[in-house]
């Protein structure tokens, strides 16, 4: 069994700050993507090349009591958003992880989980929401 998803890159932040008292990140999505895919596996040995997405992984299993799916599990990334540009290229590889988990073990989308589980790994980019 396998899931695949893309996620788009930002072009950082057009607008930081507060307005009216609420606190307001404001990115554009960019037409450049990475491309996740989750899937079973026996002997996992990918999931190592991608230690945020792994680590991401682990913390979304360990918090829906899937703890004992974590190492039958391979994540597969190729990202076209250059890394350490600036462009949330960490960002989409953790949503596009978390949109295959959701496939995989058919959960609802949780808005608040996703922000709370991307933050444990790194501050994340704009680009989470919808």
């Amino acid at each position: 069994m396998e899931f695949t998803t893309k996620y788009p890159g930002s072009f950082g932040e057009v607008l930081q700050g507060r307005v009216h008292n609420r606190d307001v990140l404001l990115s554009c999505p960019v037409n450049v993507y990475t491309n996740v895919k989750v899937l079973e596996s026996t002997s996992p040995s990918n999931k190592f090349k991608w230690q945020k997405a792994a680590k991401f992984l682990d913390n979304i299993l360990t918090k829906w009591d899937y703890k004992n799916y974590v190492d039958n599990l391979d994540i597969e990334i190729c990202s076209h958003i250059p890394y350490g540009k600036g462009m949330a290229s960490s960002t989409a590889d953790l949503c596009g992880v978390y949109s295959c988990l959701l496939k995989m073990f058919k959960k609802e989308f949780n808005e608040q989980e996703l922000i709370d589980q991307c933050i444990k790994i790194e501050p994340t980019d704009s680009i989470i929401f919808n």
